[in-house]
């Protein structure tokens, strides 16, 4: 039968065709090391992960895009015997830090630039006709090795691009993967996600997701931004996590759910300096939905959905961590209207309509008092060595991108267990963040 690479309904949405996902692994690399033998290798894994997939070395395309407003459809189609690979030697540029100079500094992303270590950029201003699905970039530099793949954000979310890595980790030590793993990666996507049935009418569910007034696009912002990097050392992650437990009204909290919480905290109180008390902030937080739905947990595609919160500035900071946490684990474990229903509904509705942009995660945001929350935490991402015989990866880190309000990510723990924030706030916000006895007290700033 011949390959449908129609996508699921959650990524038919046309603002994933502006976005890419670029996640880098950075490796001490000594001298000694034989670059052919890793380019080699690479290139081998590579050839045969679409070997497997041939999705993978394939580009989203999108067709009948503005035909009486239709947003058209976005599809899978063959391109290559293996994705692109691009290798680049810095190691002549003096403006380009050595692995030393990283790793002194704490890896911050502010030394990570997309345009010099990324295949491509984050975000481009409109949908691209056709993308590729996903490309990697190997970047030497002076004692280092960072390798970055680029997935196109409608063909995977963050945890869908991590597992086709690991999938490629694995196939870098000759192993083969097993049949259930090929029939998971390559399953059908046009009806994966479940709808409801024709009596369903659309509600107060998705209201934080259709924009006021027909607009169109993503929220922006004019305010001078910046993105930093801050790490949580493992007892601190652990202090965070018991200061919520103690005071949490949720049966459980998890310590995504009080790192989140804490961040969403630590910026409500560095805005009050600018922003009336009053001011309701809205947080809009990544959820992965497939075991929600019944998907397998190693689907590589997109499948998650938007949970929305909203409190006075007041009211959000100085309410005791435990019940901002708990604020969100219950929108994830309560039962009407459960988070199945309302991704089901939110499917159901985009089903329905030719313009999948009229359904937007940032619908209704202001992203000068508002906060998107992204999470990997425990994705495991540090026990990917591509077998390159360097050791385990220093760090994980995503590519500076360019600014973006308001946008706020957990990267993977680290195997000590501390945590990594990359966040972009308006510079002023981020001062007064920085300035907060009570965030620096757990938070250390990287840069």
């Amino acid at each position: 039968m011949e390959f449908d690479g129609t996508l699921n309904i959650f990524e038919q949405r046309p603002v994933w065709g502006r976005l890419a996902i670029n996640l880098g692994f950075c490796f001490h690399l000594s001298e000694e090391a034989d670059l052919a033998v890793i380019n080699k290798k690479f290139q081998h894994a590579l050839v045969t992960l679409a070997g497997n997939f041939p999705w993978i070395a394939g580009e989203v395309v999108t067709e009948g895009r503005d035909k009486d407003g239709s947003s058209g459809v976005s599809k899978i189609v063959s391109r290559d015997q293996m994705p692109k690979i691009i290798s680049r030697d810095h190691r002549k540029i003096t403006s380009i830090p050595s692995m030393q100079q990283l790793r002194q500094a704490g890896i911050p992303i502010s030394m990570l630039d997309e345009s010099v270590f990324a295949p491509r950029a984050a975000a481009v201003a409109i949908p691209l006709v056709s993308r590729p699905v996903l490309m990697v970039q190997s970047n030497v530099i002076h004692g280092g090795l960072v390798l970055v793949f680029s997935g196109d954000h409608a063909a995977m979310d963050l945890p869908g691009l991590l597992q086709i890595i690991r999938w490629f980790s694995t196939l870098c030590h000759d192993t083969r993967l097993s049949t259930t793993e090929l029939m998971t990666g390559n399953m059908s996507r046009r009806d994966l996600i479940p709808l409801l049935d024709s009596s369903y009418q659309p509600g107060e569910e998705l209201a934080q997701q259709i924009p006021p007034n027909h607009t169109t696009g993503m929220p922006s912002s004019q305010a001078r931004c910046s993105w930093a990097t801050f790490k949580v050392p493992c007892h601190a992650v652990s202090e965070i996590k018991t200061a919520a437990t103690a005071t949490r009204t949720s049966p459980y909290v998890s310590t995504d759910d009080s790192l989140s919480a804490f961040i969403w905290q630590s910026v409500a109180r560095a805005r009050m300096q600018r922003l009336s008390p009053d001011t309701i902030s809205k947080a809009a937080r990544a959820i992965n939905v497939r075991r929600i739905l019944d998907i397998p947990s190693d689907y590589p595609g997109l499948v998650q959905n938007n949970i929305f919160h909203q409190l006075p500035l007041h009211e959000l900071s100085t309410q005791p961590l435990g019940v901002v946490a708990s604020m969100f684990r219950d929108a994830i474990t309560c039962k009407s209207p459960s988070l199945e229903f309302y991704s089901r509904a939110l499917a159901t509705a985009l089903s329905r309509t030719t313009d999948k942009g009229s359904l937007r995660v940032g619908a209704n945001l202001n992203l000068s008092s508002d906060l998107l929350l992204s999470s990997a935490t425990t994705s495991g991402a540090y026990q990917l060595d591509f077998a390159l015989g360097l050791g385990l990866p220093e760090a994980v880190r995503l590519t500076r991108q360019d600014p973006f309000e308001s946008m706020a990510y957990l990267l993977p723990f680290t195997p000590e267990g501390d945590a990594t924030i990359l966040i972009c706030l308006r510079d002023s916000d981020l001062a007064a963040v920085m300035a907060d006895e009570s965030f620096s007290q757990f938070a250390q700033y990287v840069g």
